[in-house]
Parts: C-alpha cells; structure tokens; sequence
C-alpha cells in the first residue's frame, strides 16, 4: 500500500521503488525506503525510540499525499502529459 500508509498519518517503510514515480516521496522527509531487508530493523528501532521524529516523518508523508497524489492532483499531472504528447494527424484524402 504505496500511497494508503501515509495518507492515513502513519510512516511508509518500503523497500525502494525500482521504477520512476512522479513526485515520489523523499527518504526520511516523508517515508522510509530501505534497499536491502536488513536494513528495516535499524530503521523501526530507531524511529520506536524517536516518536517526534516518526510523527514528523508520518506528517511529512501526509502533506505529501495532499500536496501530489490525490485524484485530482494525479488527474492534472496525466492531463499535463497527454497535452505535451505529439499527435499525429492523418488526412483520409
């Protein structure tokens, strides 16, 4: 659940996407992204022992879901796109 963690107040821990998101969030500003397993535990501890800091990640990750990914912002971005796009007209004649 990429864009459901955060956009319910709690931190993101994901492993790193290995494709290119749009306005994806940014480690540890608004998420957590780890890129081997063994990383995760470190991660959970230190923000178990740092509940100002998770908040703040978690908060973070919010604003962020508001500010890029809601259906309205990600209907923009898609609009943007197909308006940038080349098309190609053909005449019948």
């Amino acid at each position: 659940r990429f864009l459901e963690t955060p956009a319910v107040g709690k931190v993101m821990i994901s492993e790193r996407p290995p494709i290119v998101i749009h306005k994806n969030f940014e480690s540890p500003k608004n998420a957590v992204f780890f890129d081997q397993f063994d990383q995760i535990i470190p991660w959970v501890d230190g923000l178990l022992q740092m509940p100002a800091r998770m908040e703040e990640i978690a908060r973070g990750g919010r604003e962020h879901i508001r500010a890029h990914h809601t259906t309205a912002r990600r209907a923009d971005y898609f609009l943007g796109e197909i308006d940038k796009a080349p098309f190609e007209t053909s005449n019948p004649d």
